[in-house]
């Protein structure tokens, strides 16, 4: 229940970005780069093995914007919300606005849980995207410390018995930041079921991210208490993420990253 909820300023993209531009945020903004880095590698992987210059890349949900801030690519920013930085607005579910086969690279960074018919958004990501084109996504990953942590915080809810591929037709009318945060974990922890779903489509990254350095950051639009500190410190936490997520790997992630392509 958002009363519960122990974060503060819940889908405030605006504080969001007040947060963001005061000058000692080391850590948010060493989380969001860690992020951005691997969205803009998968984006430079595209252009290598695909020779396009200048693909067309959409983000789908950007919220406070963040990614024009890391990446100095050109980039469509759209949300269901058409905020000033906002290019225009869709739903994730239906892709209105965006022409068949006209795009590149979709980029959904901690929105794919707050979709709410997701057999829709592959539908649609297939009718958008160029053959090769790639979908990029970030989101949270249920692990045995993040259910701890949203029992703690009450932040967002999870429900591990959602059939994340159910046919809810009355998407539009729904709360845009309620969430299931095991959806990534539902679709994306069986590889073959999903590819077997959408034969058009393979999964060619499938990885596990952050601990210490997404609960560090208090939060990157709902916020709690952090104590800033020194970037070396962040790098050392960074390290220890890759090697706590690699030991126990059902434990430790907070974060699940996947790219998908469009092989037909």
């Amino acid at each position: 229940k958002q009363k519960d909820n122990k974060m503060k300023h819940e889908g405030n993209v605006f504080n969001a970005r007040k947060v963001f531009f005061k000058k000692k945020n080391n850590n948010l903004k060493f989380l969001l780069r860690t992020r951005y880095d691997w969205i803009d590698k998968q984006i430079d992987n595209y252009i290598n093995e695909t020779q396009i210059k200048s693909p067309k890349i959409i983000e789908l949900g950007c919220g406070a914007g963040f990614i024009k801030f890391f990446i100095k690519k050109k980039i469509i920013l759209t949300d269901v919300k058409k905020y000033s930085w906002v290019d225009f607005s869709t739903n994730a579910e239906d892709l209105k606005k965006i022409r068949n086969n006209s795009t590149d690279i979709l980029i959904l960074s901690h929105v794919f849980h707050h979709i709410k018919n997701i057999n829709l958004f592959f539908i649609n990501a297939m009718r958008v995207l160029k053959k090769n084109g790639i979908i990029i996504i970030q989101d949270p990953e249920l692990s045995f410390t993040f259910k701890f942590i949203i029992y703690l915080m009450k932040h967002e809810g999870y429900d591990l018995t959602a059939n994340p591929y159910y046919n809810f037709k009355e998407y539009k009318k729904t709360d845009p930041w309620a969430s299931n945060v095991a959806f990534a974990k539902l679709v994306f922890s069986d590889q073959k079921k999903f590819e077997k779903r959408f034969p058009s489509l393979k999964i060619v990254e499938n990885s596990l991210a952050e601990f210490f350095i997404f609960a560090l950051s208090g939060g990157v639009v709902a916020k709690t208490f952090t104590i800033n500190l020194p970037k070396f410190v962040l790098f050392l936490f960074h390290y220890l993420d890759i090697f706590v997520i690699s030991l126990c790997p059902s434990i430790f992630p907070w974060s699940r990253r996947v790219v998908i392509k469009k092989i037909k």
